[in-house]
C-alpha cells in the first residue's frame, strides 16, 4: 500500500519486487518438480510472463495464487513499469497494481484532450502510455465513492485475509495526491461454551442414542457445533436439536489499523479512522 509518489515513499518498491522475485525463483528451483530439470532465473521470468499474459486474457487458472497485489495513487502503475522495463528487469511472479483515482482523474479520462494530471503537472500525463510488464496482470482503476473515499478491491486470490479484512482509503492533503489507509477486521465469532453442553451430551440416554447413529463419543458433537452445525441429541425421551448460536459467547469487535503518510490535513479520513486500535503516522518534531 503506497501513500504517494514522492521518491522517499516509493522508489524502493521496484527493488523490493526484485528481492521477492529472487526468493520466489529460489523456492521454485527447490520444488520437487524442478529438481529433475534445472532452469535459470531468466526462464522463470519468461514462464511467469506467459502465465501473466494468459491470466490477463482469461486463459489462466484464475485462482490468483502467487500474485503480489500493489495499491496506490494514479501514476504508481507507470512508475513501476518504467523502473522495471527500462532496466530490463523481469520478475518470476505475477503482480497486479490497482490505482486509486480521484474524481478529477476519472473526469480527465473522459476528456482525452486534457493532459493535466491531478497533481497539476501538465508534463506528468505523458508517462501514462507505458506498456504493461510481462509479469503484470491488468489492474483496476478504482473510482471514489460519493464521499471521496475508496473501497479497495480484495486480493485476487481471496483467502483468509480477503475474507476477514476490508480495506479503505481516503485522500490526504499534501503537495501531490496522497492517501491514507484504513484496514478493518471483521468481528470475531464468539466461542462455543462447552461447559453448557457437556452435561447434556454425556447422559447415558444420549450416549446410547449417539452410538445408534454411529457416533461413539458424544463429545464429537462439540467439534461439529464449533463449525456452525446444528446437532441432535436425545434428552427426556425426545430428540432435541442444539443450535450453536444458543451456546456461543458474544462476538468481539475486529481490529482497525490506520496508516497515514505525509499530510497537513487528514480530516477526510477521520470518519473511517474513528475507533482505531493502531495508528501509524509519520511526524516531524518541531525544532
Amino acid at each position: 500500500f503506497v501513500t504517494h509518489l514522492h521518491g522517499d515513499h516509493c522508489f524502493g518498491l521496484p527493488g523490493l519486487m526484485c528481492q521477492i522475485g529472487s526468493a520466489h525463483a529460489a523456492l521454485e528451483s527447490n520444488h520437487p518438480k524442478q529438481k529433475k530439470q534445472k532452469r535459470g532465473a531468466r526462464q522463470f521470468e519468461l514462464q511467469a510472463g506467459k502465465e501473466a499474459e494468459a491470466q490477463a486474457n482469461g486463459d489462466g487458472d484464475g485462482d490468483g495464487r502467487g500474485i503480489v497485489h500493489i495499491v496506490g495513487p494514479k501514476g504508481l502503475r507507470s512508475m513501476i513499469r518504467v523502473a522495471l522495463l527500462t532496466s530490463c528487469t523481469g520478475v518470476s511472479f505475477k503482480f497486479r497494481i490497482d490505482e486509486l483515482w480521484t474524481a478529477r482523474d476519472v473526469q480527465q479520462q473522459q476528456h482525452e484532450g486534457d493532459t493535466t494530471h491531478s497533481n497539476q503537472m501538465s508534463h506528468f500525463a505523458s508517462v501514462f502510455g507505458v506498456d504493461r510488464h510481462s509479469s503484470e496482470i491488468d489492474g483496476i482503476n478504482v473510482s471514489p465513492e460519493n464521499d471521496g473515499t475508496w473501497v479497495i478491491p480484495s486480493h485476487p486470490s481471496g483467502g483468509p485475509v480477503a475474507s476477514s479484512w476490508r480495506f479503505h482509503a481516503a485522500p490526504l492533503v499534501h503537495t501531490i495526491d496522497s492517501v491514507g489507509y484504513v484496514f478493518v477486521e471483521a468481528p470475531h465469532r464468539g466461542n462455543l461454551d462447552a461447559s453448557l453442553l457437556r452435561g447434556r451430551l454425556l447422559t447415558d440416554e444420549n450416549r446410547e442414542y449417539q452410538q445408534s447413529v454411529g457416533i461413539r463419543n458424544p463429545l464429537q458433537l462439540l467439534g461439529l457445533m464449533q463449525k456452525g452445525q446444528t446437532v441432535t441429541i436425545k434428552e427426556g425421551g425426545a430428540i432435541v436439536e442444539l443450535s450453536p448460536a444458543d451456546f456461543m459467547s458474544r462476538p468481539t469487535p475486529g481490529r482497525k489499523v490506520v496508516i497515514l503518510g505525509d499530510t497537513c490535513d487528514s480530516r477526510q479520513l477521520a470518519g473511517l479512522a474513528a475507533g482505531a486500535d493502531v495508528i501509524v503516522h509519520e511526524a516531524t518534531n518541531a525544532a
